[in-house]
C-alpha cells in the first residue's frame, strides 16, 4: 500500500532501541520495484532445528559487556543496509553484507550456531549465495540466503532434502500460507 512519500512502498522497519523504553521506528521507504528486486534474490531453507529463541537471546544478554565491539560493529551495518536497499546500488552489496554481519553475529556467543547451521551456511555459499543470515535469536530455525536469481536453481537443488519456502514481502509482515 502506497504511503506518503509519492507512492513509495514500504515493507520494512528500522527500529532503534534506546533503552528497554526508548526507541524509535523509522520505516524504510522501498519501491515496488526494489522490492520485486529483493524478492528475487532471496532463498529461505528450514535448519531442520527447533528451539526456544528466549533461551538463545538469555545467553546473548549475558554477555552484552563482552561484545560491545561486535553489536557496534553491526549497528553500523544497519545504516549501510539501509542505504543499500533504498538506493539503486547492485543487492550483491547487501548480500556481501548479510555475510559479513553472520560472522559478526556467530562471533556472539557460541549458542548462535552448531555444526548443522554453519553446514547449510556453507552449501548455501557454495550453491552461489553472496551471503545469508540465520533468521531470529539463533541456534536453529531458517537461514535466508541473498543470491543472484540465477543461482536460485542451484540453491534448490543443493537444499532438495531440506524445506525451503518461496518468499513474498508485504506490507503486513510475515504470514503463514497453507496451501
Amino acid at each position: 500500500m502506497p504511503g506518503p512519500d509519492h507512492g513509495r512502498f514500504w515493507c520494512f522497519n528500522l527500529i532503534e532501541f534506546r533503552s528497554e523504553s526508548d526507541f524509535t521506528v523509522t520505516r524504510v521507504p522501498i519501491s515496488p520495484a526494489r522490492l520485486d528486486e529483493l524478492e528475487r534474490h532471496l532463498f529461505l531453507v528450514f535448519t531442520g532445528i527447533k528451539r526456544k529463541a528466549a533461551d538463545v537471546v538469555a545467553q546473548q544478554l549475558r554477555r552484552v559487556g563482552e561484545n560491545t565491539a561486535q553489536l557496534r560493529e553491526m549497528r553500523s551495518m544497519v545504516d549501510k543496509g539501509y542505504d543499500i536497499l533504498t538506493s539503486s546500488r547492485p543487492l550483491q552489496e547487501f548480500g556481501e553484507l548479510l555475510h559479513r554481519a553472520w560472522e559478526a553475529k556467530r562471533s556472539l556467543d557460541g549458542c548462535i550456531s552448531n555444526s548443522i547451521i554453519d553446514e547449510t551456511y556453507e552449501r548455501g555459499i557454495k550453491a552461489g549465495a553472496w551471503g545469508g543470515k540465520l533468521l531470529g535469536a539463533g541456534g536453529g530455525g531458517f537461514m535466508l540466503f541473498m543470491a543472484p536469481p540465477e543461482a536460485q536453481l542451484k540453491l534448490a537443488s543443493e537444499f532438495s532434502d531440506q524445506q525451503t519456502l518461496m518468499i513474498k514481502l508485504n506490507a503486513p509482515g510475515s504470514q503463514i500460507i497453507y496451501s
